[in-house]
Formats: C-alpha cells, structure tokens, sequence
C-alpha cells in the first residue's frame, strides 16, 4: 500500500515539475492573484497607515521618556 502511495506521489510531483504545467498554472493564478490584491490593497494600505502611526506615536513617547528621564537625573 505505502508503494502505490510513494509511486504515485511521485508520478503527481514528476508531472507538477514540468514547465508546461508551472506556465500553465501560472496563466490560470495571474488573474485571481491580481483581482484578489486589487480587492485587499486598500486594506494592505490602511495598516501600514496605522503601522506607521503607531511607530511614530511610540517613538514621541520614547523621547518623551528620555526627557523625563533625562530631567530626574539633572534634579539628582
């Protein structure tokens, strides 16, 4: 039973690796790949918006902390 599995992984692995079949994969994939991130791109661009913002209101309380900081130790 494992032989007739492991050969016919095998067959299906042998076909799949052909250049013909990856082309024609690829030609079939293209347009739903393409529909697929024009739907999703204004979401993917709406989180990287907030990444952004989130970065730079962790850095302003990054500096605000070394000011602080910075000061407590001038006091001491």
């Amino acid at each position: 039973m494992t032989d007739f599995s492991n050969i016919f992984l095998d067959k299906c692995i042998d076909f799949i690796n052909k250049d013909e079949i990856k082309e024609y994969f690829k030609k079939i994939m293209t347009p739903m790949f393409n529909t697929v991130l024009s739907e999703l791109f204004p979401y993917i661009l709406i989180c990287m918006v907030f990444v952004f913002i989130s970065f730079l209101l962790l850095l302003g309380n990054f500096i605000l902390l070394y000011k602080h900081i910075k000061l407590y130790n001038k006091l001491n």
